[in-house]
């Protein structure tokens, strides 16, 4: 599913697709779900390296919650796409400083570039 989200990107038929999708996010979907639409949603509406803001608000809740699962797998989704929402995910800072107490694998490499790179020196 995930390697969809680039194909829908590229194309602006999905883009609106996936736009109408926006109220499924706030009715609490099941996480995978939720993961991957808020990841499609960021790169379908990323635009010049910034993604608009009522997006970001819309799958912040997603994406905290992603961030905290127990599911490595989950936290991985989630970290990914948080990664993508490129200098906005500074607002995701002290998520993922605490998911990486909960994290040593694939989600904390990712985590530990943006702390790294994104947070303040």
């Amino acid at each position: 599913v995930m390697r969809m989200l680039d194909l829908l990107a590229a194309d602006a038929k999905s883009q609106e697709g996936v736009n109408d999708e926006l109220p499924r996010l706030k009715e609490s979907p099941p996480k995978p779900l939720g993961i991957t639409l808020a990841a499609a949603l960021i790169r379908t509406n990323r635009s010049d390296a910034k993604v608009p803001e009522e997006i970001v608000a819309a799958v912040r809740p997603t994406l905290a919650a992603g961030l905290k699962s127990d599911n490595p797998y989950l936290r991985h989704a989630a970290v990914l796409a948080v990664d993508d929402l490129g200098p906005q995910a500074v607002e995701f800072l002290d998520d993922i400083r605490a998911m990486l107490k909960l994290d040593d694998g694939y989600a904390a490499r990712v985590g530990e570039y943006i702390v790294k790179s994104r947070g303040k020196k």
